[in-house]
């Protein structure tokens, strides 16, 4: 009698087709799935809930914010922030960066290049409020944009940032009956 002995052998299927286009062509290796980045902890703040907060802290002192271009003398006043207690004048100032940049590109289109690097400031004479001075005469400070890195939670509810009404586009402007208006 002659017997066979038959030997089975179980391939096992690779665990997705990208491992087995890379086990046949090395040349392809498998497509890795991209992590999600960390989202950022800060909220990114919206012009019009802002300003709305900006009105709500009417006891609150006014500040006037402007820009330069680093490496210039020449500030441009852009608006004014108001914070609660008046406690936060630089981190209402280092959070609203973005918003005060981009509206004293609004109001500034010519002197203010899309490119500029801007330096924030903000008035710190006793006269900040708008008493119609030149700006020569206004005392302005250089804002460390680190003020806002340890912002308190939920400091965006308790500042408010105001620009210069801007006519042209309809930014913080005041309207009555369909016209702009002056502020009361």
């Amino acid at each position: 009698m002659t017997s066979s002995t038959t030997i089975t052998t179980f391939i096992h299927p690779p665990h997705s087709p990208w491992q087995a286009l890379a086990e046949e062509d090395p040349q392809h290796p498998p497509k890795r799935t991209k992590k999600k980045k960390a989202t950022s902890k800060l909220v990114k703040l919206k012009a019009k809930s802002q300003w709305d907060r900006y009105n709500d802290l009417k006891k609150c002192a006014q500040i006037t914010v402007g820009v330069r271009i680093t490496d210039t003398e020449e500030w441009m006043e852009v608006g004014r922030v108001r914070s609660e207690n008046d406690e936060y004048t630089e981190v209402a100032i280092a959070r609203q960066r973005a918003l005060i940049a981009e509206h004293s590109k609004r109001l500034y289109p010519v002197q203010i290049p899309a490119n500029a690097v801007l330096e924030w400031g903000y008035v710190t004479d006793a006269e900040g409020e708008d008493d119609g001075d030149d700006d020569d005469s206004k005392t302005w400070t250089v804002l460390d944009k680190s003020k806002g890195d340890d912002a308190p939670k939920g400091i965006e509810k308790k500042i408010g940032f105001e620009g210069i009404s801007d006519k042209a586009s309809g930014f913080y402007c005041y309207y009555h009956e369909g016209r702009i208006v002056e502020k009361e």
